[in-house]
């Protein structure tokens, strides 16, 4: 395993990505970054009905829980600091 590999699967640990997230999740998401699902999908660069049936089916896959997740860090560096 590669270093670089190693260091994204860590980070995909401490974000709690690492199997995807649920519905629950995704709009704890929206709701921080205030933003509706389908406003939460554009700025994804994701169609609003992928989004939401990945919900109605309670998984998002891994690589857009790490989007989301980087866009609530970045939400929180913008507040915070």
């Amino acid at each position: 395993m590669s270093a670089s590999v190693f260091l994204l699967e860590q980070l995909h640990d401490r974000a709690g990505v690492s199997n995807g997230w649920g519905r629950r999740r995704v709009k704890s998401c929206a709701k921080f970054l205030n933003v509706t699902l389908d406003e939460l999908a554009a700025r994804s660069c994701i169609r609003p009905w992928v989004l939401k049936e990945w919900m109605k089916n309670d998984k998002v896959p891994p690589y857009i829980a790490l989007l989301f997740y980087l866009q609530e860090q970045a939400e929180i560096e913008a507040r915070y600091d």
